[in-house]
């Protein structure tokens, strides 16, 4: 007989929360039976499932995308190998982090003061684990417009799963409704609603700071019009065109 738990056992055993099992259902990437007494039942598949959206997670993918790769019978021996290239790359980045750090231990502990040498390869390397993956291009676009601290603060939510289940449901819903719209002027009432939903949750990504949230637009801006940076935005091109619209028009009422 198969082994089946229940959503409470699920959490205690891997960490997961319920919230981010719900979130995972109503996205359509689980499909969680029931016992008798109609409580959810978690069995063999759905955990592997589960696991599977871990993987792809850690990869970066957003729910939508999830969608698409499960939806399309990923292996898990494919995604392991997959996310065993995003695990080594970390690894590599952790040591060189690592190796900087003990060196300038081993400066300070033989009295010796740090050089400007010693402390720009170790702030190159510590912003390397900060920023994780991001290329050269995209550390240089995040420097135009964020200050380090600001960048901190970026990096933190990103890393942040619980963060990022909880606005990840906003942002799906937010990008499906502006593809039913496209083609829609952006005084519309849709667009309009759209805007509002759409600076809400912006205000939410930055915990209501206003001066992080512009660096961001511009952020975008630059980041969209150039073809270099343009592929490792964080939506597709006519997303953020129709919100960016939508958003200065509503903006341009409120005036």
């Amino acid at each position: 007989m198969s082994t089946v738990l229940t959503a409470s056992q699920i959490t205690a055993a891997t960490g997961l929360s319920v919230k981010a099992l719900r979130l995972y259902e109503r996205h359509g990437l689980i499909n969680p039976g029931r016992n008798a007494a109609g409580w959810r039942s978690y069995n063999e598949e759905t955990i592997e499932q589960l696991h599977k959206i871990q993987l792809l997670k850690q990869m970066g993918l957003r729910l939508a995308e999830m969608r698409e790769v499960l939806a399309d019978g990923a292996p898990t021996e494919q995604l392991l190998s997959a996310q065993e290239t995003v695990l080594a790359s970390q690894q590599q980045r952790l040591s060189n982090t690592l190796m900087a750090v003990r060196h300038a231990l081993h400066q300070l502990r033989g009295g010796k003061e740090l050089s400007i040498d010693d402390l720009v390869e170790l702030l190159k390397e510590t912003m390397n684990m900060n920023e994780q993956s991001w290329s050269a291009a995209e550390q240089e676009l995040a420097a135009k417009h964020y200050s380090p601290s600001q960048i901190e603060r970026i990096v933190e939510h990103k890393q942040s799963a619980d963060f990022i289940d909880e606005i990840a449901d906003v942002w799906d819903s937010l990008i499906q409704d502006i593809e039913a719209a496209q083609g829609l002027s952006p005084d519309s009432a849709t667009a309009k609603d759209i805007a509002k939903r759409w600076l809400s949750a912006s205000l939410e990504f930055h915990d209501g700071d206003e001066s992080l949230m512009a660096a961001t637009e511009n952020w975008y801006r630059d980041g969209y019009s150039d073809p270099v940076t343009a592929d490792f935005m964080p939506f597709p091109r006519h997303i953020w065109e129709f919100a960016d619209a939508a958003v200065q028009h509503l903006r341009r009422v409120r005036e």
